[in-house]
């Protein structure tokens, strides 16, 4: 019997002899049980936005959703009584500011989790309150590389392979105008419900030899001079979210969120479990801006989103799998 096509030839590049440990590490707990890049959580009842039906969600079974923490950190014009994200999600808010590339644009600002408050004064929208929904949930694994390489200053070196994280489609509204900067903008100007779908962040190989091609893994660094050990890196990622403007705007339209770089300096505790398993915590040390630009099919500037995960508003933790 002869089906399947050409052979498939794998091949093994040899190494020297290591001494590095390897660890397999898994996010811990995981919110999408079901894997389909939704969060499948209950509208809270304090909704703002319930009694027009957008964003109202029912569902029988609940996936978790953020901590009920309060975030001492959140900024009261844009993410007011903000909660601390839960185990691998991520806070996404929208900070409001005007874009400087038209005066007039067409989409004027993105909320998320909730709308505008209406009626909807499209020069300068006003987000309404919903701090519950303003996370996205990550599912990842990596592999890495514990070293025997120490360095006075840093720490243990860690090498971390890079991998992808999903995300899951968060609820946002863009605040909209078929006729920006005429008398009629506000008539014609309307809050648009819809959701990014699913996003993926890849982690980007870097240069650490400095030879101008990114092919060596991230290098991270555990150190315990503050009495615990913390691992800490910086990370290089592309963000996607290819369905925003289809299931976002609800029309066709271009954007920007295509291999978008981000730069994360994530750092954060590594304590051991009493089966011996690692577990790793993650946050982010600086601000990530997100700045989505839309074009119409003309390729012409149809509007803007400023958004940003704020300091600490990602939270990954993984877990290694047990040594036998």
């Amino acid at each position: 019997m002869d089906a399947g096509g050409p052979d498939l030839v794998q091949y093994f590049r040899g190494s020297t002899e290591s001494s590095s440990v390897p660890q397999l590490l898994t996010a811990k707990p995981l919110s999408d049980a079901n894997a389909n890049f939704f969060s499948e959580r209950n509208t809270a009842a304090n909704f703002t936005t319930k009694s027009n039906n957008a964003f109202s969600y029912q569902y029988n079974t609940q996936e978790y959703g953020p901590s009920e923490e309060n975030d001492p950190n959140s900024d009261p014009a844009f993410d007011p009584n903000g909660v601390l994200p839960s185990p691998n999600s991520a806070k996404i808010i929208s900070k409001g500011e005007r874009s400087d590339q038209a005066s007039d644009p067409n989409v004027n600002g993105i909320s998320v989790g909730c709308s505008f408050q209406v009626p909807l004064d499209h020069s300068d929208p006003i987000m309404q309150e919903c701090p519950e929904h303003k996370f996205t949930y990550l599912t990842a694994a990596l592999v890495a590389d514990v070293t025997d390489e120490v360095d006075p200053e840093k720490g243990v070196k860690v090498n971390i392979w890079p991998t992808q994280i999903m995300s899951t489609s968060i609820d946002i509204m863009a605040a909209i105008t078929l006729a920006p900067g005429t008398p009629f903008d506000d008539q014609f100007g309307a809050n648009y419900p819809g959701f990014t779908g699913p996003q993926i962040l890849r982690m980007r190989y870097a240069d650490n030899d400095g030879d101008g091609y990114r092919d060596d893994p991230v290098e991270g660094w555990i150190d315990d001079s503050d009495g615990e050990l913390t691992l800490s890196a910086d990370v290089s990622l592309y963000l996607d979210a290819p369905y925003v403007t289809a299931y976002g705007l609800t029309f066709d339209a271009g954007h920007n969120l295509n291999s978008y770089k981000i730069e994360m300096e994530l750092t954060g505790s590594v304590s051991f479990m009493e089966d011996g398993r690692m577990l790793v915590e993650q946050y982010n040390l600086n601000p990530v801006d997100i700045g989505v630009e839309f074009t119409a099919s003309d390729g012409s500037y149809f509007g803007y989103g400023d958004l940003v995960i704020p300091q600490n508003g990602n939270f990954l933790q993984f877990v290694s799998q047990p040594i036998k």
